[in-house]
């Protein structure tokens, strides 16, 4: 997606936003473009095996806004989140051999679910809403 839209321009007024569906077929990035900060999955999104996707700096990461009207983000390869955000009804999956590795990240969605077989760091982060399940080793330091 990253490519597909790296040579356009955002600048609405406000926080502009890109929607997103479906599986990712190739590596990518989710950055900041302009004004266009915020990432709303309008379906369940997956990264299979095999595909890395980068989740910038001051990128946020919304579904609906309850509990039911969500959607899934399931992660089966890896996905490199830095001090973004996640927000509304947010529900990570980080299924057996996916890796999720936040930092420095935000996360106020409903949940990030570690399953069995898969791996991450989970590193200085502010937990407000999400809660975090953990049924695979992975590292936890310094989150509030």
């Amino acid at each position: 997606m990253g490519d597909e839209l790296s040579d356009n321009t955002f600048d609405a007024e406000g926080t502009a936003t890109i929607h997103v569906t479906g599986t990712a077929v190739a590596d990518d990035a989710w950055q900041v473009m302009g004004s266009a900060t915020r990432y709303h999955l309008d379906s369940h999104v997956s990264v299979p095996p095999g595909v890395t996707l980068a989740i910038g700096p001051g990128v946020e990461i919304e579904t609906g806004s309850s509990f039911g009207d969500g959607y899934d983000f399931n992660i089966q390869g890896t996905v490199e989140m830095a001090e973004s955000t996640l927000s509304g009804a947010t529900e990570v999956f980080v299924k057996s051999g996916g890796v999720l590795n936040l930092t420095d990240s935000a996360l106020d969605g409903h949940w990030i679910e570690y399953q069995p077989g898969s791996a991450g760091d989970v590193i200085g982060n502010d937990f407000d809403t999400a809660t975090l399940h953990l049924f695979s080793p992975v590292t936890v330091a310094d989150n509030a």
